[in-house]
């Protein structure tokens, strides 16, 4: 085996531009002595609010808290049913769990794995109690058949969730990934396409009213300082730290997610006989580069003997896991499809080089 040549991940900041503003908006906060709750959080919960067009941003500690605050929010209370996808990394699952609900697991499209309009249908019909909540997932970048989602349980009167954790930058028909539903989240964890130091997230709201009980929620359940009235409330705050760093990468991010299609479009290049989950979606970002392979260990090792690295997204369904407690309401193309999936570098950091050894890799496995 050689060394690692293609990380599957690369946090290494390589632009001396980007290291010299981010040192200096560091200096700023430092110098300020503010570290929640100042400048730079305001800042970047208003150009957030205009990068993905709406009136509502709440800043939060991480992306799982976003998803507990907003099911909070939407209403959802010990012993609701809330609707999610089957291969949605667990993500979901954890958030309804921390409430006391029941996770209802639904199937996919084979073709790009995201929600069935289908299943949520027959979800829906087959339940038996009528959920709270359904949580769509924009897995691996890709923004799906939303609209049609988001129609139903308007139909239905259940609150939607999305989970945008994989999908800044993401639109569809003019609309931004988590502007389609009652509330969207969202994580800024390192690895994301828009990533800081360390943990944060938010929320995006589609009416002041829910924006009020979501900022309520991450803050002790204020409505004024000392002052607890919405029950249930916590402790999620973004620092100033993130934010800063967040702010400067805010403004790059486009450039960064036309640089990730760029690689994945070189990977598509290489045959059409691989599998790839988005070959032929258009509102994607590229989160991550998803193959479906035969033989996932034997593509692993010839591609870990040329130095790439690669990941699964995800070795487990949701509803493979008894720890949830979930139920499951049908999952049968999610579970062909997970013994399958391999993903593959796809970062902007990625060299020339990096990319071009990736793709001599995906010849490599071609006929496994």
């Amino acid at each position: 085996m050689r060394d690692v040549l293609v990380p599957f991940n690369d946090l290494t900041i390589r632009s001396q531009s980007e290291r010299t503003e981010i040192s200096a908006a560091l200096e700023r906060v430092l110098d300020g002595g503010k570290y929640f709750f100042g400048e730079q959080s305001l800042q970047f919960e208003a150009e957030f609010a205009d990068f993905v067009g709406s009136e509502h941003v709440i800043p939060v500690g991480n992306g799982t808290d976003a998803l507990e605050i907003s099911l909070r929010a939407v209403g959802v209370v010990r012993g609701d049913s809330v609707i999610c996808m089957a291969n949605a990394g667990g993500y979901s699952s954890v958030a309804i769990n921390i409430i006391g609900g029941l996770p209802v697991y639904i199937d996919v499209n084979h073709d790009d794995l995201q929600m069935s309009p289908e299943a949520l249908e027959r979800a829906i019909s087959e339940c038996g109690l009528k959920p709270k909540a359904l949580v769509i997932t924009h897995l691996y970048g890709a923004v799906g058949e939303v609209e049609k989602l988001v129609a139903i349980c308007r139909t239905h009167q259940i609150a939607v969730v999305e989970d945008c954790a994989q999908a800044i930058g993401v639109r569809k028909n003019g609309k931004h990934a988590g502007t389609f539903g009652d509330v969207g989240t969202f994580s800024f964890y390192p690895t994301k396409n828009l990533g800081g130091f360390g943990d944060s997230g938010a929320v995006v709201a589609s009416s002041s009213a829910l924006a009020a009980t979501v900022r309520a929620l991450a803050q002790y359940g204020w409505t004024k300082k000392y002052t607890s009235s919405v029950p249930l409330g916590r402790n999620s705050r973004m620092d100033e730290i993130q934010a800063a760093v967040l702010r400067i990468r805010l403004r790059d991010i486009d450039r960064r997610n036309t640089r990730r299609l760029e690689i994945f479009r070189r990977y598509l290049g290489v045959s059409k006989q691989l599998n790839f989950v988005h070959r032929n979606h258009h509102n994607f970002n590229s989160h991550l580069a998803v193959l479906r392979v035969n033989l996932r260990s034997e593509v692993a090792n010839r591609l870990s003997v040329l130095g790439v690295e690669t990941a699964v997204h995800y070795p487990l369904l949701d509803s493979q896991q008894d720890v949830f407690g979930g139920r499951s309401m049908g999952t049968a193309v999610a579970m062909k499809n997970s013994p399958t999936i391999i993903s593959i570098p796809c970062h902007p950091g990625l060299s020339s080089s990096q990319v071009d050894l990736v793709c001599e890799g995906l010849d490599h496995i071609l006929g496994l």
